[in-house]
């Protein structure tokens, strides 16, 4: 049992060894006050990289040439500092106002069924490109639908009840 217990309190007396010399090489390494590290292995030092010269250019700009945007009527000639050609810009009319659309005006009844549950009648709409199916009281969105009869209904919006005819 003693055997043992040496062999752990060497094994702990050398691990604290071990991390000690690891611990004082990584503060060696990064002490600002030391150039180079004291291991040897590896250098903090960097190396300059070698910068090319710089030859002067050998090529001149040969400004002479015309304007390349002039169409021969003047159109794209240099204006001189200072002097500004007038521009006459169209007045353009104020745009039409918005027409009002009415929504009853987007509904269009496709038909009806008979619901045989609740012995109702069930109006197959299209409102704005989109199919419901609307039972006699019931509403749709901010549609309400008053009474479906064989050809047409009778359909409200806010206040307003319009009656539609079939269009099929």
């Amino acid at each position: 049992m003693t055997q043992k217990k040496w062999i752990t309190y060497g094994l702990g007396l050398l691990v604290i060894g071990v991390w000690g010399i690891i611990l004082q090489r990584i503060f060696s390494a990064t002490d600002p006050g030391t150039e180079k590290s004291t291991s040897g292995q590896f250098s903090l030092e960097t190396r300059k990289a070698k910068v090319p010269v710089l030859q002067p250019d050998t090529f001149s700009l040969q400004l002479d040439y015309g304007n390349p945007f002039d169409t021969g009527n003047g159109a794209g000639r240099d204006v001189k500092p200072g002097i500004t050609d007038r521009i006459e810009v169209p007045v353009l009319a104020a745009p039409p106002k918005p027409v009002a659309i009415d929504p009853l005006d987007q509904v269009v009844y496709l038909g009806h069924i008979l619901n045989p549950a609740t012995k109702k009648r069930v109006a197959i709409l299209s409102i704005a490109g989109k199919e419901y199916m609307v039972q006699e009281g019931d509403s749709s969105g901010k549609f309400k639908l008053w009474t479906v009869a064989a050809g047409e209904i009778r359909i409200g919006h806010g206040r307003k009840i319009k009656r539609i005819t079939s269009k099929l």
